[in-house]
């Protein structure tokens, strides 16, 4: 294989992917599904070798060819994909927080507890694509390598939609190798019975448990965002001067071509609301109006 890019480059592996089954079932759309391998190939190896990409260790190019074509085309370069919030994404104040937890015979770790911001437009906060809670949980590493990439380790049942915003970032020393497992496949780290209690007694500096930090992070998830100001109908006639004033101070917006119009009026029946339903079934609803007598709003008719 040669030709374009590969003839400038000295050192490195090559991943030559040919005879892909899929293609046998396809009787179009080859290029939208390479493309979306591409994008899936892209994110994963963006994710898993992210801080290899970040300090420019390694350099990772995709390309796609055919037989028919000899020089190389359509070139993309696989950017870093960070799965923990930096500066405005943080969702919380005093994140990333350094927890330690000690393992029974073991030994110590280090694990930073991460909180995003809610809603973040970082490529990060979704990872590619997918639901928010698909990404919660413990994120290890092994000499720099992403090794699992979420998933609470039994510590928490499942993927809570209120942990959404919740990961740890947790690096595996050689002397906890094999207390904290990697998986043969490299997919996964396996975890001991002891794991669990051992995070819940873990520690920050401050005295901030792990069980603090799932609280926090909760939190996040459920505060309301802030609210928009809405436009509202404009004061017409019966409506306080100094309302007016006030409104107007504020810069309110108003829905254009509406007022809203107090009317007053006396009366002589001491219903609360009389609603006449033959005729408002054929008409729209008519404003209430107050009887200045007896402060009763009724329904004009």
């Amino acid at each position: 294989m040669t030709g374009g890019f590969l003839d400038h480059v000295k050192a490195g592996t090559v991943v030559r992917w040919d005879c892909v089954n899929d293609f046998d079932r396809l009787h179009s759309g080859v290029d939208e599904y390479l493309e979306a391998a591409k994008r899936r190939i892209k994110n994963q190896l963006g994710l898993k070798l992210h801080r290899f990409l970040s300090r420019r260790k390694i350099n990772i190019c995709i390309d796609m060819k055919t037989l028919r074509v000899v020089r190389l085309a359509h070139l993309s370069s696989v950017t870093p994909m960070h799965p923990f919030p930096i500066g405005g994404s943080i969702g919380a104040s005093g994140y990333p927080k350094e927890i330690t937890v000690v393992f029974p015979n073991a030994g110590k770790v280090k694990m930073r507890t991460h909180i995003w911001r809610k809603k973040s437009k970082e490529e990060g906060y979704k990872l590619g694509g997918g639901r928010v809670a698909e990404h919660q949980g413990f994120y290890f590493f092994r000499h720099d390598r992403l090794i699992q990439d979420g998933g609470w380790c039994g510590i928490i049942g499942t993927n809570e939609p209120h942990m959404s915003l919740a990961r740890v970032e947790v690096d595996i020393p050689d002397s906890l190798s094999s207390y904290l497992k990697v998986r043969s496949n490299k997919a996964g780290v396996d975890v001991p019975a002891t794991f669990g209690a051992a995070i819940q007694a873990g520690r920050a500096r401050d005295g901030t448990s792990f069980e603090d930090f799932l609280t926090k992070a909760e939190e996040v998830y459920r505060r309301r965002g802030e609210q928009k100001v809405r436009p509202m109908v404009s004061p017409g006639s019966g409506i306080p001067a100094e309302v007016c004033r006030a409104l107007d101070k504020c810069s309110m917006r108003f829905i254009g071509g509406q007022k809203c119009t107090i009317a007053w009026e006396n009366t002589r029946n001491r219903e609360f609301i009389v609603i006449d339903q033959k005729k408002s079934s054929d008409r729209p609803e008519q404003p209430v109006q107050k009887n200045a007598a007896s402060g009763h709003p009724r329904w004009q008719d």
